[in-house]
């Protein structure tokens, strides 16, 4: 038999996750060594009580598709979430990361062209919005770009006239910047209108420097963006608790120098809360390189971040850089949940209603999905404006797993794998076949929450650590 597993071992015990059952069992060596060769001809007591309870089977689905695309329409008529305004494609920074700045395949991004969003754009997408969020009590607006304080005077007149056409509703405002246009003026009214602030800044100067600089001369924006970003700790403290950076990390970085942003001797800013992620080089050409002080500074700051969730170490000893990152992994291994076996049709990939959780507006008006896909692929546009969404074109978008049996359903993530309609960006084929760095991702992906997983057992079972902690490694 070829049971349908994947094998893990560590330096304590031997365990399977079992695809049919979305479980994880540990096993003894034996059971290891023979679950570990492609046929499985012998067994042994503890493999035969595994079969008998619904175990190491072989059966796999024989078809897979994504969610259904009957419920689409209906959603989206009333209870769309959340509307991201692309103000402009302009912006004053070159970042050498970005994907609208530079090391793009020729049918990659859309550069950052000298195109605004006019007003009469803006609000047509406004009433779309509140006409298709009938049912949604906390509707969202962002503001985007290129860099959305270019058009600030434009974020003003949109910020006013939805506090107009959305009373009575909870309405929230958000805009991410590279923090270098923040004048006193912008501040008060940002702070006036409870508009959510995110401020991209990666490091202390020498690590941000080294991507984010300006389009004329090519100077880094650190000092400006630092002096900004003090100027409102300094003047609006209230308001400064309430802001957000946004670190993208470049692994090629030593992860302790990344991590000194956070060090109050070295950063004044150290206070301030973060969001933290690594490029993104999907559509890069030049792909992320890892520092091998990177990998493993990064490793043992996860460590202490696991041991942190069970009282063994003090959140001063964790990097805020990866206590995010560890509490959002330990949230999301809630969803392995044993189950009996795989159907003949599984629902494969982590695809949103297109429009419904995000909905991305160009300067032109045209929607789509997310401010994530490619606007090159014209294939991902889902409506427009001044004619609204177009549900046969979404509908489509929803058959992007159609065609790909054989590789999904052999797949041991299949079960729990986030694959969007990102995936077919380029091919206009609605397809992932052409994009396997996709999948590759999904099963890195889920192959991280099991392997947290195994280490909370292991903790508890072979290291007696127990809610509250019994020692202090430090």
């Amino acid at each position: 038999m070829r049971p349908f597993i994947r094998l893990y071992k560590t330096i304590n015990s031997h365990y399977f996750f079992d695809v049919n059952k979305n479980d994880i069992v540990e096993i003894s060596g034996e059971t290891y060594d023979i679950l570990s060769k492609n046929e499985i001809y012998e067994t042994n007591e503890e493999i035969d009580m595994l079969v008998s309870k619904g175990y190491l089977s072989e059966n796999k689905a024989k078809r897979v598709r994504g969610i259904q695309a009957n419920i689409a329409e209906n959603i989206l008529k009333r209870y769309m979430k959340h509307l991201i305004l692309q103000l402009t494609q302009r912006c004053n920074l070159r970042c050498t990361y970005c994907a609208y700045t530079v090391n793009l395949e020729e049918n990659q991004g859309r550069g950052h062209a000298d195109c605004d969003m006019e007003w009469k754009v803006a609000k047509r997408a406004i009433d779309f919005f509140a006409l298709n969020s009938i049912d949604n009590p906390n509707p969202k607006i962002s503001f985007y770009g290129g860099e959305p304080l270019l058009m600030f005077d434009l974020l003003k007149r949109c910020v006013i006239y939805c506090e107009s056409i959305f009373q009575g509703k909870d309405i929230t405002f958000s805009v991410t910047t590279n923090g270098t246009l923040l004048t006193d003026a912008i501040i008060e009214f940002l702070e006036l209108h409870d508009v959510e602030l995110t401020i991209s800044i990666d490091g202390l100067k020498d690590i941000h420097n080294i991507h984010r600089r300006f389009a004329g001369n090519g100077s880094g924006s650190f000092d400006v963006v630092k002096e900004n970003i003090m100027k409102i700790k300094h003047t609006k403290p209230q308001y400064y608790q309430k802001c957000v950076i946004n670190m993208v990390i470049d692994p090629q970085n030593e992860f302790d120098k990344i991590n000194a942003f956070f060090d109050r001797e070295k950063n004044e800013i150290y206070d301030i809360k973060a969001t933290i992620s690594e490029i993104e080089d999907l559509f890069l050409c030049n792909k992320n390189v890892y520092d091998p002080r990177y990998t493993f500074q990064k490793s043992y700051h996860l460590f202490l971040a696991y041991l942190n969730l069970f009282g063994i170490v003090n959140i001063s000893y964790v990097s805020p850089i990866v206590e995010d990152e560890v509490i959002r992994l330990f949230h999301s291994v809630s969803d392995i949940v044993p189950m009996k076996k795989i159907d003949e049709e599984i629902i494969v990939g982590g695809t949103c209603i297109p429009g419904q959780k995000k909905c991305l507006c160009n300067y032109k008006g045209e929607l789509y999905p997310c401010e994530k896909v490619n606007e090159a692929d014209k294939e991902m546009i889902i409506g427009d404006v001044n004619n609204g969404f177009n549900y046969e074109h979404i509908k489509k978008l929803f058959l992007y797993m159609e065609g790909n049996e054989k590789q999904c359903t052999n797949c041991w993530a299949c079960r729990n794998c986030f694959l969007c309609i990102r995936a077919t960006e380029g091919n206009g084929s609605y397809s992932i076949k052409s994009n396997n760095s996709f999948c590759v991702a999904a099963q890195r992906e889920f192959d991280t929450r099991i392997h947290a997983l195994i280490f909370l057992h292991e903790l508890q079972e072979y290291y007696d650590v127990k809610e509250g902690g019994v020692f202090n490694v430090l």
